[in-house]
């Protein structure tokens, strides 16, 4: 294995004294086995600054004593020129004092001039190279240290000494508290903490448990220049030399704010999430418990109402029929006119009371007129059933009620008779309102108000009031089902407020008559065959009850000054049969299949508005007139109604279109 070369060290000898520097050659010569040294003289201060400026040495060897200069002096201007290259101080006689005072302005070592031999100016010179290289490489690493420290201000690093006291503050320290450097070194590093940590002692805990344990980690509240508190992660770790002794302790500090904020919320989501799971277990429980009441409640209900109708049926109808017959049965013996005439009077009020009966039980299974004229009709004629049971219903609308699908007006018709019924049975006055709006959010509104006792809000004491009490359940689920939904105001003795809110949907099967676009008179005029003349008033039935329409027939034809010359069955035929037959008068019936007894009415009257027509139907309701009034017809007439009252208007409408 060959030997390396040895490096060669370039030393600036600062020496006016030839004979001094010839000597300090000749023991750098006569020191054998060290690496060999390569010397530049300098007899003057001036050319030792010189050299210097141009030329690099590994260490300087400098007399203090120059012509120009002396003593400390010298060594402080050349150090001005150049601290990083070490330096030894040569000196005429051992001078401990001014050595030291060399030393303490940056000399690495000294040796007197009369006590020099080659191993010991070699070694010192050795070691005075080496220990700048270590102290350089040391401010090299302290250097980027405070690089790293002050760089880091998102972290505070903090020097304690061994009593807890301030040695160094980071930026990062005075960007986290908010103290300045000046303000933080020499305090207590206690000013850190919060009032209830001081009074457990937890700075003095942090030490001890970091000089048993070397480092203590933990997250706690720590404390502001101004103040407030943040929430910080932190560690204190144990500072020792290398002979393990403790001299102190570094403290690490980070704000964690936004982390405790974040797991705060979500701790608290987690909890709220925890309690609305349990409370929709709850409500879902409780609702399976209603549902299973309400299925066997309404199963009860279903038999009751069976049994209900078919009481009424047998007790009432059936009774009322039962006698109607034996009064038909007791005129077929009787021969004198007056009395078969009282008899048959007795048996027309009993049909007459039957059809009563009918119309009131078949309105009550299922409105009708709901689905002939639409909700706002229906909650009329509802109102005034009500009034019929002694509860004063007023009707408002603020705006035009809108078209609705069946399933949605069916829904509303029903939650608000059910309402109207709560009211009745448990308010205790006799009035209420209902109150109809649009919204803009295409919603419909419905209110229903009273002024009664009201209840308690409060789910569980409601149903301890009423156990068995399903209906506003009821209504909420089918509502919610809908995308609507329910809001209940009540209070006790200050009344009850329901709100029902759902959405509007657009159906092309609406429940209200649809209106037709009108036809051009002289256009279908010019289609008019004439007839000849007659000298009874032709007539047009329209009814989709073939039955009714040959009871019609009969009647109608038994007059010598009337005559049926067609019939139809819906408002189609009836439009048909008016272009070919043109009759007097027609006798058109409210509700047919396919197109209505309204919008026929409509189109005859563009098409021959000369035409009477006469309104037809089994209701008897102001609103039912209305509409036909509205529709262009001349008059109504109920199909429960006397003959003799047809037969009078047919001839009243009918000459007094003639004598105009």
């Amino acid at each position: 294995m060959s030997d390396l070369p040895s490096p060669t060290y370039s030393i600036l000898l600062v020496e006016d004294n030839p004979a001094d520097a010839e000597l300090v050659r000749e023991r750098l010569k006569d020191a054998s086995g060290m690496s060999p040294f390569h010397i530049t003289r300098a007899s003057t201060l001036n050319e030792a600054l010189t050299i210097l400026h141009s030329t690099p040495f590994d260490v300087i060897l400098l007399d203090l004593n120059l012509p120009e200069t002396n003593g400390l002096e010298t060594l402080k201007r050349i150090r001005s020129a150049n601290s990083a290259i070490p330096l030894v101080v040569l000196t005429v006689h051992e001078d401990e004092p001014l050595a030291l005072e060399a030393i303490k302005l940056g000399a690495q070592d000294y040796i007197p001039k009369s006590s020099m031999n080659a191993v010991l100016l070699a070694r010192i010179l050795y070691y005075a190279m080496e220990r700048e290289k270590n102290e350089r490489i040391r401010r090299d690493s302290e250097r980027k240290y405070r690089l790293f420290v002050d760089g880091a201000t998102g972290l505070a690093f903090i020097m304690l000494d061994l009593d807890g006291k301030i040695t160094h503050w980071n930026s990062g320290a005075e960007r986290l508290f908010g103290y300045t450097e000046d303000a933080a070194l020499h305090k207590h590093f206690s000013i850190l903490f919060t009032a209830e940590d001081l009074r457990t002692g937890r700075p003095e805990t942090e030490l001890r448990r970091a000089e048993s344990l070397e480092k203590g980690d933990d997250d706690n509240w720590l404390v502001r220049a101004d103040g407030s508190r943040f929430w910080a992660s932190g560690a204190v770790t144990a500072i020792r030399d290398p002979n393990d002794k403790l001299i102190g302790f570094a403290k690490v500090v980070r704000d964690k704010s936004a982390q405790k904020d974040t797991s705060d919320k979500l701790a608290e989501l987690n909890r709220t999430l925890e309690e609305r799971v349990i409370q929709r277990t709850q409500e879902l429980t409780r609702n399976q418990e209603r549902l299973r009441a309400m299925a066997s409640d309404l199963t009860v209900t279903e038999q009751r109402e069976r049994r209900r109708l078919a009481t009424d049926l047998h007790d009432y109808l059936a009774q009322l029929l039962v006698v109607c017959r034996l009064k038909l049965s007791q005129g077929q013996s009787i021969s004198d006119k007056e009395t078969l005439l009282k008899v048959i009077q007795e048996a027309d009020t009993l049909l007459d009371q039957s059809l009563t009966y009918t119309r009131t039980l078949v309105s009550q299974l299922s409105p009708t007129c709901l689905y002939e004229f639409g909700l706002h009709a229906a909650l009329v004629w509802l109102g005034s059933e009500m009034g019929k049971q002694g509860l004063t219903v007023t009707l408002k609308s603020t705006d035009e009620t809108p078209t609705l699908p069946e399933n949605q007006a069916v829904l509303v018709f029903q939650s608000v008779r059910e309402l109207l019924y709560n009211v009745l049975k448990h308010s205790g006055v006799n009035e209420v309102m209902v109150n109809l709006s649009l919204q803009q959010d295409n919603h419909l509104l419905i209110e229903v108000k009273d002024f009664g006792c009201g209840f308690s809000e409060n789910p569980e004491e409601r149903n301890a009031q009423s156990p068995t009490h399903f209906g506003l359940f009821s209504i909420r689920e089918r509502l919610e089902a809908l995308g609507g939904e329910m809001v209940l105001h009540s209070a006790r003795q200050k009344g009850t407020q329901v709100l029902l809110r759902i959405p509007i949907e657009h159906s092309t099967e609406d429940l209200q008559p649809r209106l037709v676009k009108p036809v051009p008179v002289q256009a279908i005029r010019k289609t008019h065959a004439s007839r000849p003349p007659s000298e009874k008033i032709r007539i047009l039935l329209a009814d989709d009850h073939k039955m009714v329409r040959e009871g019609f027939c009969h009647i109608l034809n038994s007059q010598v000054d009337l005559e049926v010359v067609g019939e139809a069955e819906d408002g189609k035929q009836a439009i048909t049969n008016c272009e070919s037959l043109r009759p007097d008068v027609v006798v058109m019936d409210l509700h047919m299949p396919g197109m209505d007894g309204l919008e026929a009415i409509r189109r005859i009257k563009q098409q021959i508005p000369e035409t009477v027509i006469i309104g037809l139907s089994v209701y008897d309701t102001p609103d039912v007139a209305r509409w036909f009034q509205e529709a262009g017809a001349e008059a109504f007439v109920t199909k429960g109604g006397p003959a003799e009252t047809l037969v009078t208007i047919i001839r009243k409408f009918s000459h007094q279109k003639k004598s105009a």
